[in-house]
């Protein structure tokens, strides 16, 4: 970047910050469902520099969450994943999970740092889902064992993974599960592959997660969604939405879904941003009578107290908000009866949108 290319950079960004937009009573107010396009529209339009004409109302949005958690971000407390025989069993040395939300698993005897993984329980938005979300990288090598542990420990039966193992010629996530006729052994556990199913954008597969010492054992099922670029966004919201409800169908325990990319604040954060928000809007049409309504931007900032970073860009924030449209859009198709607040005003299409 070159002398004038940061200059201008920075006038953009005191642009953003002096925006008047960027105030809490703006972002305080929750959507209406049915007015989730209006709201899509106007920070589409909302135009912060003319010099930046691709820069908008989503650009301010996602500034004013980056400020907002900056501080937990650099100087939370992370003493446990900086330990040092904790250190090198974290993919990315910036992404590590705050102290008062990390999973802890139960310690071996003898092995320092073994009650440690770079993992944060997510709190849903409904009533008793303190648990609903786990967060997590995508496991090491050296950190299979405790994956598996982890998997077992907390009862967790769906694994979201939403990374290939490589990308751009890069390691994301190292291959934690086995192929057929060959298991894996991560003692004290035994996982085998029963079953795989491949699409273009979704590959799923069941397994036998067996605990050696007391031959118990389970069925976990992994949804490895492959249409999401490390750069970039998935081209159609329909096939994410399909993952979620595919998810849930599966979840028999209603143990906390396992959700990883590769740092686990990205594209998990948009999954349990996303899937939260949904959990929350049919709970809210099933019990009452009045519109539902949220509020993304205040759903991202709950999320990043548990875990900072995440939905880690613009496009995944400006992702929440197309995905919910459609969700938004598919329910009200199906439940006509939830009134709106100015039936004249709605041009909300009922039906799918790609």
């Amino acid at each position: 970047m070159d002398i004038d290319d940061e200059e201008n950079h920075r006038q953009l960004q005191l642009n953003l910050q002096q925006s008047s937009l960027l105030k809490e009573p703006f972002f305080g107010k929750p959507i209406p469902a049915s007015k989730l396009r209006e709201r899509i529209q106007l920070l589409s339009d909302t135009k912060v520099d003319p010099n930046y004409q691709d820069v908008n109302g989503f650009d301010v949005e996602f500034t004013y969450i980056e400020n907002q958690t900056a501080q937990e971000q650099f100087f939370g407390d992370y003493k446990t994943a900086t330990n040092i025989p904790n250190k090198t069993k974290n993919r990315y040395s910036n992404v590590l999970p705050p102290e008062n939300t990390r999973v802890k698993l139960k310690s071996i005897p003898g092995e320092e740092g073994s009650d440690y993984i770079n993992a944060n329980y997510i709190k849903g938005l409904i009533s008793g889902s303190d648990k609903a979300y786990i967060a997590t990288q995508g496991p090491l090598q050296s950190t299979f064992g405790d994956f598996w542990r982890m998997i077992w420990e907390t009862d967790a039966v769906i694994i979201v993974m939403l990374t290939k193992e490589v990308e751009n010629g890069k390691l994301k996530c190292d291959r934690y599960w086995p192929d057929f006729d060959c298991p894996m052994s991560v003692y004290p556990f035994k996982v085998t592959l029963l079953s795989q199913d491949e699409t273009s954008e979704l590959t799923t597969r069941k397994f036998t997660l067996e605990h050696l010492d007391t031959e118990e054992q389970r069925e976990v099922t992994q949804f490895q969604y492959t249409a999401w670029p490390d750069h970039g966004l998935p081209v159609s919201t329909t096939a994410f939405l399909e993952l979620a409800h595919r998810a849930d169908t599966a979840n028999t325990t209603h143990g906390p879904i396992v959700v990883h990319c590769s740092a686990g604040i990205g594209r998990s954060g948009t999954f349990s941003t996303v899937h939260s928000i949904i959990e929350k809007l049919r709970l809210d049409i099933q019990n009452h009578e009045q519109e539902p309504e949220f509020n993304i931007l205040k759903t991202v900032l709950y999320m990043r107290e548990m875990r900072p970073g995440m939905v880690q860009t613009k496009e995944q924030y400006m992702f929440c908000y197309l995905t919910l449209l459609e969700e938004c859009e598919r329910l009200f198709g199906l439940k006509k009866q939830i009134p709106k607040e100015d039936n004249n005003d709605s041009n909300t299409p009922n039906g799918e949108k790609s």
